[in-house]
């Protein structure tokens, strides 16, 4: 004899994105060493604002609002810090960088490492056949995609 099994009549599903904190880097990840924006950043930004993340733009330089307007990024980004170069975790109160970072985009491999996030190629000359920042957007969106999948309600109702 085999098993009986509830049989759902209402099926609702739930999707809960989980909305982040991503960090990018100036300097070679966003610009290049003389100030040009990266092919793809505005499009990147523009959509993961949409989804409901928290962009966030830092650098070693300092706070670099001037580049975010120069770009016309503004209406995209939370918020700009500095950048701690070393001891990251435990500077970054010191450096009034809150909230914490969840997504770290960079060129340099070793605060990736720290926080967690997606490396980046350096972008130190302009080149418009770069498609760093769509890869970038797609492996967050991914993940995004991932919470969901592991966030799915399933609300079923037996009839009595």
């Amino acid at each position: 004899m085999g098993a009986i099994f509830p049989i759902m009549t209402d099926l609702t599903l739930t999707l809960q994105r989980q909305k982040v904190n991503v960090f990018f880097d100036c300097d070679y990840t966003i610009i290049t060493r003389d100030g040009e924006l990266r092919p793809g950043v505005f499009e990147t930004f523009r959509k993961l604002k949409e989804e409901g993340h928290f962009i966030y733009v830092w650098s070693g330089m300092g706070i670099r609002w001037f580049e975010v307007r120069k770009h016309n990024l503004q209406s995209f980004v939370t918020d700009c810090f500095h950048k701690p170069l070393s001891d990251y975790v435990r500077r970054l109160n010191s450096f009034g960088v809150s909230p914490k970072p969840d997504i770290i985009i960079d060129d340099y491999l070793d605060i990736v490492r720290v926080f967690g996030g997606i490396r980046c190629t350096p972008y130190v000359y302009s080149d418009p056949s770069d498609r760093e920042m769509e890869r970038i957007y797609q492996i967050i969106h991914s993940l995004g995609l991932l919470h969901d999948l592991f966030n799915i309600s399933l609300e079923s109702t037996v009839p009595r």
